[in-house]
């Protein structure tokens, strides 16, 4: 919050809506933990990034976005987005060079690398199970394509995330005689 502004106000699309409520649905079950909340605060984190982002984009274009984003989906690449967009794929390269800046098997590695990303800090799949489920099979062009997008590998990446939710210790005990 600024100091004497006004507080911003957002208005989510039904897609953001239902996400927050399976959270709220998750989040009143018995026995959550830091963990969970941690997890919600993530989601809700980048969910409010990707809006802000797609503004304007066109919403078939937006809902395809976000439904290939599922892991069921991310293997089928650029033909299974041109699908869900109802659109050719040069259509598809039209619309996001348009509205993304980028071809659309760049847009599609994004979306990929960003759903691998959140994975990577959220359990503890190993990376070339994560690396296949995101339809990037080469454990080689898996890593050179994630240090191109985060600047760092999928096992520092998850240790840096590791790291901010882990007590820091102190000088180990010392035993006194």
């Amino acid at each position: 919050w600024r100091a004497g502004g006004r507080l911003r106000q957002r208005r989510l699309p039904p897609s953001a809506m239902t996400r927050l409520h399976d959270w709220t649905v998750e989040l009143s079950r018995p026995g959550v933990g830091r963990p969970d909340l941690d997890a919600f605060l993530l989601d809700f984190a980048r969910l409010m990034q990707r809006e802000e982002r797609d503004i304007g984009l066109p919403p078939h274009l937006q809902q395809a976005c976000s439904v290939f984003a599922d892991e069921a989906r991310l293997a089928g690449g650029t033909l299974t987005l041109a699908e869900l967009c109802q659109c050719g794929p040069a259509h598809l390269n039209r619309l996001c060079r348009r509205w993304h800046g980028c071809t659309a098997s760049e847009l599609v590695a994004r979306i990929r690398l960003d759903w691998a990303s959140r994975e990577l800090r959220l359990t503890a799949r190993p990376v070339a199970e994560l690396a296949a489920a995101c339809g990037m099979p080469h454990l080689g062009h898996f890593y050179r394509r994630f240090r191109q997008r985060f600047g760092t590998t999928p096992k520092a990446w998850r240790d840096a995330a590791y790291s901010l939710f882990s007590p820091t210790s102190a000088a180990p005990p010392t035993s006194s005689p």
